[in-house]
């Protein structure tokens, strides 16, 4: 049981914001030494849960965060987030472990060990509303040869790469093999002799544009705050054209929802706030911000909007990946956690728009549009000639904490499978650009305000 929780500690270790590949890989190798070892389903259940709620635990303890900004209302959910949430993508790790019962004694237990894990994590990413979160492939990114498998590939065929290899070198040692050991250290030696001579996809840039980013750092508990908004609102005006000189550029673009007013787009022109904030834009100068927006039925959407200076909502997109009990609650004809705590839920958006076109004093552009972690799912793939994307997210609700930064990491590897720039724009960061290789060009940390030009 210790070696299983040692095993699961490693994991977390193994992923942002640490980032240390050794500790993912020795968390593998120990993982699967602990689970061959057992000699009943009742063993490989109970160790398979403790890694798993260890690993889980460790990584995604972030997730409480949210709920202590207003701990007087959610304080009987905490203990559920903490032991429930972990327990169930636990059970991930079971299509893993339970066949391998049947199989620990065969020399290649490990490869099916090796399959079986990248199907879980497929299952993960794709069953219900999907969690890509943390793939094994991704502990790659930093590396150059890794992101030139990545975008050979994919981050599944990486990870299978990644826990065969190791676990055969670990076989090959156990069974004292070392002429095989020798042997996959030649091979191993292959990606490198591949990204010798082979150059990593970097797309040059289809466009020309000015564009500043801001991170306003403004306090979760603010943002919501009735009382606080006109300051919020005028906090975000004074950083992006008051403290610092916009006019050269093109685009200038808010987080999530930084915009603190609920728009009606069948009545803009009644709206003063907007109408104010479009008073600082020059001649063919957008803005783009998340805002809530509400339609002619009282529904709620989590938008993008695009404001021009004679304060037009040029275009908009409507979240349409929204997150299960934050943004709406699932079967929700079943659960009624609404009469509880009085939580609603938000419209999805159109499921055929991702796009929006706005038209600057240069040229005409086309943007995929990512709000929060629709970042961190494999981008759409559309026909349009697609210039860069922007994701605009507030992980203000999480604090100085885990969470912010495997975010970030989630949505780098996506613009590497993307091929093209992202503009991410987070309330308290981390703000940043990331080019077509999942790169970062430039970002703004942690609770930091600040302003992130691109030219």
């Amino acid at each position: 049981m210790l070696q299983a929780f040692i095993a699961g500690i490693l994991h977390g270790f193994g992923f942002a914001p640490f980032n240390y590949v050794l500790c993912a890989i020795l968390s593998i190798i120990l993982f699967f030494h602990t689970i061959k070892k057992c000699e009943n389903k009742k063993q490989i259940i109970v160790k398979t849960l403790i890694f798993g709620c260890t690993y889980y635990i460790f990584s995604l303890h972030w997730i409480v965060n949210s709920l202590l900004i207003d701990v007087k209302r959610w304080w009987f959910v905490i203990p559920f987030a903490i032991t429930l949430i972990p327990s169930i993508l636990s059970l991930y790790y079971f299509i893993v472990t339970i066949p391998l019962l049947y199989f620990r004694r065969e020399k290649y237990s490990f490869i099916i060990f090796s399959g079986l894990w990248v199907l879980a994590e497929f299952l993960k990413a794709n069953l219900f509303t999907g969690f890509p979160w943390n793939m094994i492939g991704s502990i790659w990114l930093d590396y150059d040869f890794g992101i030139l498998l990545l975008q050979k590939t994919n981050v599944y065929f990486v990870g299978f790469l990644t826990i065969f290899f190791s676990l055969f070198i670990y076989e090959s040692l156990m069974r004292k093999k070392f002429y095989s050991t020798f042997t996959l250290i030649a091979i191993l030696s292959l990606p490198f002799i591949f990204y010798k001579y082979n150059e990593v996809h970097h797309e040059s840039q289809n466009h020309d544009l000015k564009i500043r980013l801001i991170q306003p750092s403004i306090k979760q508990k603010f943002t919501w705050s009735h009382s606080e908004l006109e300051n919020v609102f005028e906090k975000l005006i004074n950083i992006s054209f008051k403290k610092n000189n916009s006019d050269d550029f093109d685009l200038i673009i808010w987080p999530e929802t930084a915009f603190p007013f609920a728009i009606d787009l069948n009545d803009i022109e009644n709206q003063s706030h907007l109408q104010y904030l479009a008073s600082f834009l020059k001649e063919k100068q957008l803005l783009i911000t998340g805002a809530m927006r509400f339609d002619e039925n009282d529904n709620y959407y989590n938008s993008l909007i695009a404001l021009n200076s004679k304060g037009e909502i040029v275009d908009f997109y409507d979240k349409k990946h929204l997150v299960p009990f934050g943004e709406y609650i699932p079967f929700k004809d079943w659960i009624r956690i609404d009469s509880i705590t009085n939580l609603g839920s938000l419209a999805f958006g159109n499921k055929n728009k991702s796009i929006i076109q706005i038209q600057t004093q240069k040229m005409n552009i086309k943007c995929l549009s990512l709000i929060c972690y629709e970042g961190i799912f494999p981008f759409e793939m559309l026909n349009d000639d697609i210039h860069f994307a922007i994701n605009l997210t507030n992980d203000g609700w999480f604090g100085d904490s885990f969470g912010p930064h495997q975010h970030l990491r989630a949505v780098r590897l996506q613009a590497l499978k993307f091929k093209k720039t992202v503009f991410r724009v987070a309330n308290n960061g981390i703000t940043a650009i990331i080019d077509n290789r999942g790169k970062i060009v430039k970002k703004i940390d942690l609770n930091v305000e600040g302003v992130l030009d691109y030219k």
